[in-house]
């Protein structure tokens, strides 16, 4: 049975601050299942408290106090931080090992004046600093998406696309257009939301924007097909809702002083709180990172009142003085597919959407395929090593959303550990995803960004740099190292050699950090003719657990140098 959401209305704590819930999720009448409330908890510095306890939130639901079975406190991120920035070594469903948030950016270019499309994409260029290489993001451009990054991708994909936000604002815009505008970009809005409905986690919407068109009135509407609503307003609370978002509306222009009703409605349609402003709003990136770092899950026991397509009044009081939410209003139930249901991974495949039941590790490596197109190299384990996967599947789904190849493993490959699956696509930019289940059918995805293309370096070609351990002279893969004193580090080039070839590997703590160590690499000849490889015994032993990076070099005499870098980590034993 579909369970939905609670509806949410802001009251006042005890202590008179103004706070609100996200999304309840109650089950259908009969059913015995708990109701599901997520929320954020502000200390007055902006900082998660991290230490609420049931006894401290009282909840109502239709003016009837509601039972705590649980209170969890949540932490995706550790908030804005300076990091190596080094690349995610693999994609993760696990909570709280080195990311977890989902992030989707909406920016309505249309209403972008010359010089603050610089303001917009500083903001953005910053937010990405703080979110962790395995955070899952996407981008949208409103109110025509030319920059589609589907919801998946690492901030370094997002990073790349920074430069397509660009000023299209018209100074002659008049109040018609203005309208036609405004219903679009809702749209595009929408849109996102519903690519992100059904997740298990909140989800958070950046929108950026100039201004909006005031919903009319019976007496205002024109009947024209450009009319603004509120009911389009009210659409995009009900989708908020679905997607447990939270949604942060952002001013753009920073010589915009007056409030501008349209944002404002959007804002209380979703959040309920304030809009945001590039300029005056101190730093917006910051609190947004803080904010989404963490999050309470709230359990309720079972009440047969619950009744799906009910939307009932949820008040929610905090005894203790000085904590506060942010919160959204939710308009509409939330659609959700019953916990109950196990999916196959070729169903996981096609859902943007977490799956966290089972925790799962995936890596990808791209090497040169026939026919101009490459074979990408796929690695799946489940993150308890004693579990076996029963079914497996991969799929590519490029920067617009479109599931480009797909695979499922055989039987042998699911004897393996990690489970290896290849797959072919035309050269490009991929978000990976790998599901699996294991013999109880519980199920869980990870996704990874894959360059699936080849690195120039003078006449040659250079594939990915696999790294795998080096046991028993051979070369071992795995996702993550824990007791291997040495890695093997693998590189295929591609291409005529013209000329003396000069080669090395280096291990360091950050893309642009000094080398702790220089290996010189080896290299043989293939059976097919323009095909080598290089290996190069990399030392692991003396260095602490964490993430460090292993940078490849080659170069043809006289030609420039290639670059091909791996991201690997090292696990406390």
């Amino acid at each position: 049975m579909r369970r939905p959401t609670l509806h949410v209305l802001f009251i006042a704590t005890a202590a008179g601050a103004v706070i609100g819930l996200t999304t309840a999720s109650v089950s259908g009448r009969g059913q015995g299942r708990p109701a599901i409330v997520d929320f954020q908890a502000l200390a007055a510095d902006g900082q998660p408290v991290a230490d609420l306890k049931p006894e401290d939130v009282s909840i109502r639901v239709a003016g009837r106090p509601r039972t705590i079975t649980s209170l969890k406190f949540v932490r995706l991120a550790s908030g804005p931080q300076a990091g190596s920035g080094l690349p995610a070594p693999f994609g993760t469903n696990v909570a709280g090992s080195g990311g977890g948030r989902q992030v989707a950016i909406i920016v309505e270019d249309q209403t972008l004046r010359a010089g603050t499309d610089r303001l917009v994409r500083e903001a953005l260029g910053k937010l990405l600093d703080g979110l962790d290489p395995a955070d899952r993001l996407a981008l949208a451009m409103a109110p025509l998406d030319t920059a589609r990054i589907s919801l998946g991708a690492g901030p370094a994909k997002v990073r790349e696309a920074l430069g397509q936000i660009q000023s299209r604002a018209s100074a002659a815009a008049t109040s018609d257009e203005d309208a036609c505008r405004t219903r679009e970009t809702l749209a595009v809005i929408r849109s996102t939301l519903a690519s992100m409905a059904g997740s298990d986690t909140p989800s958070t919407v950046l929108f950026f924007s100039s201004k909006l068109s005031t919903p009319t009135t019976s007496q205002t509407r024109s009947g024209t097909q450009c009319d603004v609503t509120a009911q389009l307003y009210q659409d995009i609370g009900a989708a908020a809702a679905e997607a447990r978002a939270q949604f942060y509306v952002i001013q753009q222009d920073d010589t915009m002083t007056a409030l501008n009703e349209g944002l404002e409605n959007l804002s209380a349609s979703t959040s309920g709180g304030p809009v945001l402003r590039l300029a005056g709003s101190g730093d917006v990136m910051g609190r947004v990172l803080t904010e989404t770092s963490a999050h309470y899950v709230a359990t309720l026991a079972p009440d047969t009142s619950d009744r799906p397509g009910q939307v009932q009044r949820l008040e929610v009081r905090v005894s203790r003085g000085g904590v506060t939410t942010r919160a959204r209003q939710d308009f509409a139930p939330v659609a959700t597919k019953p916990v109950s249901t196990p999916l196959t991974p070729q169903q996981m495949l096609r859902e943007a959407r977490q799956f966290r039941d089972l925790p799962v590790r995936a890596v990808a490596y791209a090497s040169r395929g026939t026919g101009g197109r490459m074979t990408v190299i796929v690695l799946g384990e489940a993150a308890d090593s004693s579990t076996r996967l029963a079914a497996a599947a991969v799929a590519l789904v490029d920067a617009s959303g479109r599931l480009v190849a797909q695979a499922t493993a055989s039987d042998k490959e699911l004897s393996a550990s990690p489970v290896t699956i290849a797959t072919v696509v035309p050269p490009g930019t991929y978000r990976m995803r790998f599901a699996a289940t294991d013999a109880q059918k519980v199920g869980g995805a990870a996704d990874y960004d894959v360059v699936a293309d080849l690195v120039p370096a003078g006449p040659l070609k250079l594939g990915s740099l696999i790294i795998g351990a080096l046991r028993n002279n051979a070369m071992a893969m795995g996702l993550q190292f824990r007791d291997d004193e040495k890695l093997v580090g693998y590189l295929e080039m591609y291409g005529q050699i013209t000329g003396q070839v000069s080669a090395r590997m280096e291990v360091a703590a950050s893309l642009d950090g000094a080398a702790i160590a220089t290996i010189q690499p080896g290299g043989a000849g293939t059976s097919e003719p323009d095909k080598f490889i290089l290996t190069a015994e990399i030392p692991i032993a003396a260095l602490a657990p964490g993430d460090y990076v292993i940078r490849a070099y080659v170069s043809v005499q006289g030609q420039p140098e290639g670059q091909v870098t791996k991201t690997f980590r090292k696990v406390a034993r």
